[in-house]
């Protein structure tokens, strides 16, 4: 196969990079791929999308955002080739043998292991790191250190081979973002990403939640994850919100430029000079061009009935995050951590 369309740097074996982790937090339906598309048009970024979907991926060889299948993609097969050689499987074992999806390591159906998860939540958003080590050297949560190990080996191993400095994981998991802040905490840096809850609300139910499930979620979600950013330092996150991110673009993007600490590009708001190779995220992320253009569509098509649940449930703290970024000189603001459990 001809990969001269999808040109991939390759640095030398000896070349060792630490890349910048930059996590985006937050609920579904808030932004992410295009922020993620954003970010990943810097020279400097990759933007690896919802990279904790990778196992299945690379199982079924879906089809990667540059055109190409997984395990055909220049990118991800060097990837795989590359950890494969070095921990001694097939590449066709990757999935079984290289797990890096932290939502299956914990059977919730059984209360033993619901009470394992809850255990492992409360460790890694308080526990000091040798705590944290030592708990999670102990059945049942060895496959949790295991797959930290994992991800970190897999994101090293994503930087060498592309050459790229920074990378992005919007996979949207604060837990995922913390296990591994604690194994490398002066890599990692956190995005918190919201949107107008109506508007996260209707694309919900656009998917089949009841109106009332789908306000409390976005509103259990916001506040699951304002208290889990209390674990890392005020410096390496920051809070953004969707409907900025698209009526002020390059103000916004230039913030989180300076926050992560890479100059400002003019790609970032048109398209990268090279294809993306994006794991999963919506159908944006195979468009030609990337077009910056703030959805209403919930203005008019959630009924007065959803409007009053979503009112009821998640009112006020949506109008907080609302007025935390009015437009205007103060409108990107860094996260402060406090839950609202109103």
């Amino acid at each position: 196969m001809d990969t001269s369309k999808h040109p991939i740097e390759q640095p030398s074996i000896s070349r060792r990079i630490s890349p910048r982790l930059v996590f985006v937090v937050g609920s579904g339906h808030s932004g992410s791929t295009l922020l993620s598309m954003m970010l990943g048009a810097h020279p400097e970024v990759l933007a690896l999308s919802e990279i904790s979907y990778f196992d299945r991926w690379i199982g079924l060889n879906d089809v990667c955002n540059c055109g190409v299948p997984v395990r055909s993609c220049p990118l991800w097969s060097k990837v795989v080739a590359r950890i494969s050689a070095r921990r001694c499987f097939s590449p066709s074992e990757f999935a079984s043998e290289f797990p890096i999806d932290f939502a299956s390591i914990f059977d919730r159906a059984l209360l033993t292991q619901r009470l394992a998860h809850l255990a492992s939540i409360i460790a890694v958003r308080t526990f000091p790191k040798t705590m944290w080590c030592r708990m999670a050297h102990l059945s049942p949560w060895a496959p949790l250190l295991q797959r930290t190990h994992n991800a970190i080996e897999f994101y090293d191993t994503t930087s060498e081979v592309s050459g790229r400095s920074v990378l992005v994981d919007a996979s949207k998991s604060i837990y995922r973002l913390l296990n591994v802040h604690l194994m490398r905490p002066s890599q990692v840096f956190a995005i918190y990403l919201t949107r107008d809850g109506r508007a996260v609300m209707n694309s919900l139910m656009k998917t089949g939640y009841l109106a009332d499930k789908a306000a409390r979620d976005w509103r259990y979600g916001n506040m699951y994850t304002k208290w889990m950013l209390h674990r890392v330092p005020r410096h390496r996150q920051i809070h953004i919100a969707y409907e900025e991110l698209c009526r002020a673009p390059q103000k916004t993007i230039s913030k989180l430029c300076q926050f992560i600490g890479i100059p400002y590009d003019s790609s970032m708001l048109t398209h990268p000079s090279e294809p993306y190779h994006l794991i999963g995220g919506n159908d944006m992320r195979l468009k030609a061009t990337l077009k910056v253009v703030e959805d209403t569509s919930w203005q008019t098509e959630l009924s007065a009935d959803s409007l009053d649940i979503f009112e009821r449930f998640s009112g006020r703290m949506n109008r907080k995050l609302l007025k935390q970024h009015a437009l205007g000189d103060n409108s990107i603001s860094r996260a402060t951590g406090e839950v609202d459990d109103s």
